[in-house]
């Protein structure tokens, strides 16, 4: 069994580091999650070089090249 450390991301809509209320965290090495205030946002799957987001209900949102646009697509869904 592998013990994956927990590394928030924080991130805002362009991508910079950001204390605003959303958080993102890599639970396993190419997985990340998403919360707000305690609601979970979505999540980013990398499968080779490509960054998959799903939403709170994983319902697909896209494909993408990099992490930061994943989590911006699922942030800008929500709002």
């Amino acid at each position: 069994m592998a013990i994956i450390e927990n590394h928030p991301v924080l991130t805002s809509a362009d991508g910079s580091p950001s204390t605003a209320g959303r958080l993102w965290t890599q639970v396993e090495s190419d997985f990340w999650v998403g919360q707000e205030d305690g609601s979970f946002l979505g999540s980013v799957e990398r499968q080779s070089s490509r960054y998959f987001a799903r939403n709170a209900q994983r319902a697909y949102v896209g494909e993408y090249s990099t992490l930061a646009s994943a989590i911006r697509a699922i942030g800008d869904r929500r709002s």
